[in-house]
């Protein structure tokens, strides 16, 4: 055996203290030796093969880890209580979190899914929204977060409160996810640096200007495990970590997921490359080190045991191995998920909430406020590609990433392939091509560039590598990182002088700027060295001041000052409404309730009755585009509103009981219009200090019978009155039932006004030379009543027109609560020759076409509607459950119809007289609702909804989880016993 004479380190001259310090050092270690002889624990076990006495080492690293985690998690949870605070927001003021999509959509969801745990009711089908539905969808992308059973320890009236406090809970832990991963990841050896990344990580643009989809915090804090399971298996081939962490990302929030699955790809090829496992060959001598100091030491360990006798050939090289194993385990994943996935997909085939079309024929045109944006505190949360991506994270990064760019100890295949995946999001962010297929080969009904989450994690990874590898000092990167700091300054005085954003804004950014300026030079000169105890805490209070600073900052900037106290008003709305359900002592197993206000979706979801207004991205979209050809005010793809819909409206879709504010303030000033006494046929029932409640005496059951002649029923575009009124036409024969008022249309001198045959309007603008448009359509009232409005507009100039009403000429207009195509609502108690008068701009659109009624109802000749349709036969349910509906039926003459307003979803089984009915029996009236052919006398029937494909994802994970096994106590102990790396 050759041997090799071990050199003794060179000896350099210092002075005696050194001498006495190194002398001290060596007893200690030889006193730590001797203890660790003495140690009685040196039984060999798996990891500890040979005996080797206990090493405390490991835990204290682990130790200095999770402080370094609970210090970010505080640390975070200090500033952003600072934040609210300062903003008086709840629990330091009355102000709310409340804002956009947390009001009409999450908080909700969230609740429904509280009644639903609380129940022990099935997560199949809900009726709580959109007349029912498949509820799955629903689960997937609101509410199948674990942390989501939290909310279970709160009281029903407490969640809008709770909910508030889960969003700094979930910020707080991605600030310690973070920490965690870059702690991890360099092998134990912690800094202070991979918490101040990890609390910017926290204070990202992501989140600060999207703060409010709380939906997608799951994979925000969630994002840095998920890598830190990559690296893992990339480097030694475990996936103990990263399949769970994968699963969970993608089961707490489907679409969010989906994102975080691209995401995937892109760091695991990101980490082979700049890592020294995606080296085919061993690394030489003086070679630049890795990423991953772990990655390092595993890998020189592997190759000094068995050194390679030439060039591994491709197909049995490391990178390909670990390769197949990430893509194995991805797909494990995804088998393991099919449960849930599998029901998922089948209901998402007849979604469309999310738009196709995208026009890729140029770049955005947002450059250069995209490059400010990199440099300043303003974040954009606006919709559509005329805002920009969000992508701060802070001016320490800034500065500190010419650290990593520069410095010769990273090699240039690291930084090169660093460049490049930095690259690729900035073209995201302005390539709508890239922007499309990271949204799932999807355009985004709001909110582009959702990926910029992504790029902030990248950007402080490599900002902590080069603030954690400082090493010897040089000039050339310190002048790099003076001219990044310099161009913040910039950025942000233009900014505060050219007022393009907040001044608020602008000077924070000016302020941390300079800050950072001045102590940047000292803080690379004393950490390039070796910085005593005292120099070190200083650095850090002096970082740990700017990153509060900096962090606090940007979310100060962006919480905006007219915030409302929606979870107050909400709880107090829960509790006034669900007193009056409580007293309406309804004996009617099934009837549907509403919400008639100005505002307002997924009101049954949140007050916990069967109601029809609904905002969901996991809709089935057959039923919201009936809804709105009906005249509810849709946005055509994923929304619906109710407002004030007509009698007809009530009594088809069985709407037996509505809710009115009794306060004007409660709605603003669109809420003066509608009259506080009930129209006829609806008679109060209840009134407490927040609300009214009415019953309707001529809604519907959920079933009954009809003229088969109602399979001819299809509702036309822009006709929602007279689609109301043919459906009773068709159904009962009914007379027509609706009286429309005398209308005249006019323009100003440079609009011509051109009156169609089927009473539709176009316009032609184009002389109006960039002015704006305005109509005027007046009306005179043919009776005493309600009296009903109906506006619709065409594509090209839909979502943005203002509506505004006056009566008998008054010169107080009151803008009407219109959003998107249609809107059909109770617009006054009218008296007969009273005149109206609805004006409107055309949203600088020179052509254009809309449709505009006024309208009265003929309230007999719906009561002898609806008594025709009860004589033909009603179902009287004995029981209505979620998912299951019984009752009996007797059929009064020939060729009928069952009719239910039962919205056609996949899974449901029919039982009619207990005999099953094929799928070809049953028809869909109007394209959404499900009927089918009876016969004259009683019957009795049942229908069940079972939800589609869960037993097929069942068997299919059941089958993955079994081979998971097999896999795992098999084969892998069979390598373990062979002596091989498992």
């Amino acid at each position: 055996m050759n041997t090799q004479k071990t050199k003794k380190p060179p000896v350099r001259a210092n002075s005696g203290a050194v001498d006495k310090g190194k002398k001290g050092a060596a007893n200690k270690a030889a006193g730590n030796a001797e203890k660790a002889a003495n140690n009685k624990n040196t039984r060999p076990d798996r990891r500890n093969p040979v005996g080797l006495p206990a090493q405390k080492e490991p835990l204290s690293q682990n130790r200095k880890t999770a402080l370094l985690c609970a210090g970010a998690f505080l640390f975070t949870l200090a500033v952003t209580l600072t934040v609210l605070a300062l903003k008086k927001v709840f629990p330091f003021g009355e102000k709310s979190l409340f804002f956009s999509d947390m009001s009409v959509e999450y908080l909700p969801f969230f609740s429904e899914f509280y009644d639903k745990i609380r129940s022990g009711d099935a997560l199949s089908f809900s009726w709580a929204t959109a007349l029912g539905g498949n509820y799955w969808g629903t689960f997937a992308f609101y509410a199948a977060s674990p942390l989501n059973y939290l909310l279970l320890l709160f009281s029903r009236t407490a969640l809008p409160y709770a909910f508030c406090g889960m969003i700094v809970f979930k910020q707080a832990l991605a600030a310690a996810s973070m920490t965690l991963f870059l702690s991890v990841r360099r092998q134990g050896k912690t800094d202070i640096f991979a918490l101040f990344c990890g609390v910017l990580y926290a204070y990202c643009g992501w989140f600060t200007a999207y703060y409010f989809n709380t939906i997608w915090l799951d994979a925000f804090y969630l994002l840095p495990l998920l890598a830190l399971g990559i690296e893992r298996l990339a480097d030694r081939g475990c996936v103990r970590l990263y399949i769970p962490v994968l699963m969970l990302t993608v089961f707490s929030n489907f679409y969010f997921g989906i994102l975080c699955c691209a995401f995937c790809v892109i760091y695991f090829f990101f980490y082979l490359g700049v890592s020294r496992t995606g080296k085919r060959r061993p690394a030489k001598t003086g070679e630049a080190p890795s990423a991953d100091a772990s990655a390092d030491a595993e890998t020189d360990a592997q190759t000094a045991a068995c050194p390679p006798a030439g060039r591994t050939p491709f197909f049995r090289s490391v990178p390909f191995q670990r390769t197949l194993l990430f893509a194995g385990a991805s797909v494990f994943s995804a088998l393991m998920l099919a449960f849930f996935l599998v029901p998922l997909f089948l209901l998402l085939r007849s979604n469309d909430s999310l738009e196709e079309s995208f026009s890729c024929a140029s770049w955005f045109r947002n450059i250069p406020e995209q490059v400010a944006a990199l440099f300043t505190q303003h974040t954009g949360s606006g919709s559509g590609y005329a805002n920009y991506a969000n992508i701060y994270a802070g001016i320490l990064p800034l500065c500190a990433l010419p650290q990593f760019f520069l410095r010769k100890r990273f090699s240039l295949r690291e930084k090169l392939i660093s460049g490049a995946v930095l690259l690729l999001f900035v073209l995201s962010f302005n390539i709508p091509l890239l922007d499309y297929i990271w949204h799932g080969f999807r355009y985004p009904t709001a909110i582009p560039f959702r990926e910029s989450l992504f790029f902030s994690f990248f950007l402080l990874l490599l900002a902590h590598r080069g603030l954690s590898q400082t090493g010897r000092f040089e000039m050339k990167s310190c002048l790099a990182a003076w001219g990044a700091g310099a161009a913040v300054l910039a950025c942000g005085i233009v900014y505060y002088i050219g007022a393009k954003t907040d001044g608020t804004i602008g000077l924070l950014a000016v302020i941390s700027t300079g800050v950072l300026l001045i102590g940047l030079p000292l803080f690379l000169k004393v950490f390039s060295g070796s910085p005593r105890r005292a120099e070190k805490a200083l650095i850090g209070v002096w970082l740990a001041l700017l990153i509060a600073f900096d962090a606090g900052g940007s979310m100060y900037a962006h919480i905006g000052d007219n915030l409302s106290s929606d979870h107050t008003r909400q709880s107090a709305d829960y509790t006034a409404i669900r007193a009056l359900i409580d007293r309406a002592d309804d004996t009617t197993p099934f009837y549907r309730s509403e919400l008639r206000s100005p505002s307002g979706v997924n009101n049954g979801a949140y007050y916990g009755f069967r109601g029809v207004a609904q905002a969901s991205s996991a809709e089935d979209t057959r039923i919201l585009q009936l809804l709105r050809l009906l005249g509810n005010d849709s946005n055509r793809y994923n929304e619906t509103q109710y407002f004030y819909q007509t009698p007809l409206f009530d009594a088809m879709m069985g709407v037996k009981y509505l809710y009115e504010y009794t306060s004007l303030s409660e709605e603003g000033s669109a809420d003066q219009l509608y009259p506080r006494t009930p129209p006829e046929g609806y008679t109060r029932i209840g009134e407490n200090e927040r609300f009214f409640s009415f019953r309707f005496s001529e809604a519907l059951p959920l079933g009954y019978a009809v003229s088969s002649d109602l399979v001819n029923w299809q509702p036309e575009e822009m006709q929602a009155p007279q689609n109301q009124e043919s459906f009773f036409r068709l159904a009962a024969g009914a007379d027509p039932l609706l009286r429309t008022c005398d209308l005249s249309v006019s323009g100003d001198e440079n609009g011509i006004v051109v009156e169609k045959k089927d009473g539709h309007y176009t316009f032609d603008a184009s002389n109006t030379k960039g002015r704006r448009l305005w109509l005027d359509c007046t009306a005179t009232a043919k009776q005493d009543g309600a009296l009903y409005l109906c506006v619709e507009t065409v594509p090209e100039i839909e979502h943005t027109n203002r509506l505004y009403f006056k009566k008998n000429g008054t010169d107080n207009a009151v803008e009407l609560p219109y959003y998107y195509s249609a809107i059909t609502t109770l617009l006054a108690d009218a008296k007969a020759g009273e005149k109206y008068t609805v004006y409107f701009d055309t949203n600088n659109a020179e052509a254009g076409e809309f449709n505009i009624q006024f309208f009265q109802v003929d309230t007999a000749a719906l009561k002898e509607a609806c008594s025709t349709i009860r004589s033909n036969g009603t179902w009287l349910l004995t029981e209505a459950g979620s998912s299951v509906l019984k009752g009996d039926i007797t059929v009064k003459g020939e060729n009928r119809l069952f009719m239910t307003t039962i919205p056609a979803n996949d899974g449901w089984e029919i039982k009619v007289d207990g005999a099953l009915l094929g799928r070809e029996q049953i028809v869909e009236i109007g394209g959404a609702f499900i009927a089918f052919p009876i016969e004259a006398g009683k019957h009795e029937i049942e229908m069940r909804f079972r939800l589609p494909g869960v037993f097929a994802g069942g068997a299919v994970s059941l089958f993955s989880l079994a081979a998971g096994a097999v896999y795992l106590f098999v084969i892998r102990r069979r390598k373990n016993s062979n002596g091989l790396n498992a």
